[in-house]
């Protein structure tokens, strides 16, 4: 199934060297980017999910297709689940102007069964769009950048010293205000490059060390838990509760903390939650 996944990628970057910017159109039918029901619709968005879509029609294993932007596609006695987010990273697309500019990628996860729990991924990718860089993710074998093994880095504790990377969502009010909780005594570096999929991406392969957001969009989430779970990473939400065990939905939300290492994820969590505490006496004392 990695195979299958890596060609649909493939597939997909060809048809994005296509696209003319200027002709790039907004469907302004919700209310902005980041949103689950209610996102900015984009053309290029449209073209990237019909291509994937028909690109998998054409395999003859039964399949239920999630595609951000179109209709659910639903075989008779569907065994898997295909999620795909066609363009993560919607808002850097359209600015790039003449550049590389920052991420915008497609991410596609396969589960098996059609109601499944995160552990039940079988294979995972990712392709970030301006050059083709492509991670791939096989249950059991591990994870790969364009083609050779990758794993997440070796931290276990925040310390300056070491230069600890950590990327966070910054899209949601509450969640910076969380974060200013959890970092106040932080000194490192702090991220936000605007594709959730691939800032996952970068833990995985040892660019990152955490990656932290308190509503995880689950289209691309799908594919990001799997390459950093097979890199060797942590994921647990903000109850300490492994991501595993947690049902997956499509159109849901997730808290997550995504780490290189258990103790990193043990560190960070209960900055979170102590973090939380803090900001719900202050809430309490507000009214």
């Amino acid at each position: 199934m990695k195979n299958l996944i890596e060609k649909a990628l493939r597939k997909v970057h060809e048809t994005v060297q296509q696209f003319d910017q200027e002709a790039v159109e907004i469907v302004k039918a919700g209310e902005g980017f980041g949103e689950v029901k209610n996102d900015i619709e984009i053309r290029a968005d449209r073209t990237i999910g019909t291509t994937v879509l028909e690109f998998f029609r054409k395999d003859k294993t039964p399949q239920t297709v999630e595609i951000e932007g179109l209709k659910k596609f639903t075989q008779k006695n569907a065994k898997i689940l295909r999620v795909v987010d066609p363009l993560d990273g919607s808002l850097n697309f359209l600015r790039r102007r003449g550049t590389h500019g920052l991420p915008f990628c497609t991410a596609i996860a396969e589960f098996k069964g059609v109601k499944p729990y995160f552990r039940d991924y079988v294979a995972a990718g990712l392709i970030d769009l301006r050059n083709g860089d492509l991670w791939l993710a096989e249950k059991g074998n591990g994870c790969t950048l364009n083609g050779k093994p990758c794993r997440v880095s070796t931290l276990r504790t925040i310390d300056a010293r070491q230069g600890p990377i950590i990327i966070a969502d910054f899209y949601y009010p509450d969640t910076r205000r969380l974060l200013a909780k959890i970092l106040s005594d932080f000194k490192g570096y702090l991220r936000n490059p605007g594709s959730s999929g691939y800032e996952m991406a970068l833990v995985a392969c040892g660019v990152a060390d955490v990656y932290i957001s308190s509503q995880q969009k689950n289209d691309s989430f799908a594919a990001g838990y799997s390459l950093v779970k097979e890199a060797g990473g942590v994921a647990v939400d903000f109850e300490g509760k492994d991501i595993a065990d947690r049902l997956y939905e499509f159109e849901g939300q997730t808290p997550i903390i995504m780490a290189a290492t258990q103790k990193l994820a043990e560190e960070i969590l209960e900055r979170v939650q102590k973090s939380q505490k803090k900001i719900g006496k202050e809430e309490r004392d507000e009214n």
